[in-house]
């Protein structure tokens, strides 16, 4: 199938000057488009633009647009470069849209905060098919674009700034903190892989999330979409299932340090959940320290059990290791007692 180019070269302030809008003191960057499509075959359009070091500084977000209300694109994607880029090599930057970005409407708002990294010309391009008439434009501006058209006080800007552990097993839970979530969960539609992901707790700089369950050991991005506006991506890493293999003692002495080893657990020692279960009475043990491989617990304190132990009853039990809400395969025998007993 043929591809056809348009390129277009727009510097703000000099074919298009600052525009400021009173609802939320939106300041337009750039009007991109509108791109028309002259056939069925693929698209491919560019336009440059110039950022100041002002408004670097400042929130800047981009308003895809598809259609003009009867003909509109089948799909599209657009990306981000620095610097003024021509040709099919301006669809190599960042991916700002994909194909499934308009399946709830025509508008998507994107955060570039993130992206813009200083003063200078910046390209957006957009590659797409439709029918022929069918169009589509994009508008660059600083502060929220989605608060001026409500004629409200500009929003937080939404981002994520961290994700917390940035290493889990698939179907765990990760926390996602940064900044202009919703603290209704239903409003934060989050997306790792194209995938959507169940929110369990949510405020406004924190949203509990809970992985797919069927990911792949690789490196993923996860972004957020409130109100039609959509993140910045951060990274985080899918592990192997982990693993609970063995501990540095068998007898178990209440408040005494044991070693276990296995395999994935969270370099965050907060983020293992380590349980000791005796005569069906279940304690939490505290983590000091936390490696991929390694758990330096202290074991907890049973005085439900003290007559029996202080008997001299040396009493089985089991250890079990949740990582970011995921079990550890199996369960590791060991032997609560007043006295240590080396394996």
């Amino acid at each position: 199938m043929k591809r056809v180019l348009i390129c277009g070269l727009l510097l703000s302030g000099l074919l298009s000057p600052y525009a400021a809008q009173a609802a939320g003191k939106t300041v337009s960057i750039c009007q991109g488009g509108p791109f028309v499509s002259r056939n069925n075959q693929i698209q491919e359009f560019c336009q440059t633009f110039n950022i100041t070091s002002e408004q670097a500084s400042e929130p800047i977000s981009v308003k895809f647009t598809n259609g003009d209300g009867t003909r509109k694109f089948a799909w599209m994607r657009a990306f981000i470069n620095a610097g003024t880029v021509t040709g099919a090599p301006a669809l190599l930057g960042r991916k700002l849209i994909n194909e499934y970005s308009f399946r709830s409407g025509d508008v998507v708002l994107v955060d570039l905060s993130g992206l813009i990294r200083g003063a200078g010309p910046y390209t957006i391009a957009i590659q797409g098919a439709g029918v022929a008439g069918a169009s589509c434009n994009f508008a660059v501006s600083s502060q929220d674009t989605a608060s001026a058209s409500t004629g409200g006080a500009p929003a937080t800007a939404l981002r994520i700034d961290s994700v917390e552990p940035d290493e889990i097993p698939a179907g765990g839970t990760i926390t996602l903190h940064g900044s202009g979530f919703s603290d209704q969960k239903s409003k934060n539609t989050v997306t790792i892989y194209n995938r959507p992901c169940t929110v369990n707790k949510a405020t406004t700089t924190e949203l509990q999330v809970a992985t797919p369950s069927g990911l792949a050991v690789h490196s993923y991005t996860v972004d957020v979409t409130v109100n039609g506006v959509k993140s910045n991506t951060q990274k985080f890493v899918v592990t192997g299932t982990p693993e609970l293999s063995s501990s540095s003692m068998l007898g178990f002495v209440p408040g005494s340090q044991i070693e276990l080893t296995g395999n994935n657990f969270s370099k965050i020692a907060s983020k293992n959940i380590v349980t000791v279960e005796v005569l069906d009475v279940k304690k939490t043990a505290s983590v000091s320290s936390a490696t991929k491989n390694s758990l330096m617990i202290t074991v907890p304190d049973f005085p439900e059990l003290g007559e029996r132990l202080n008997g001299g009853i040396n009493t089985p039990g089991t250890v079990t290791v949740e990582v970011a809400g995921v079990k550890c395969s199996g369960g590791l025998s060991i032997i609560l007692s007043l006295h240590p007993m080396v394996r």
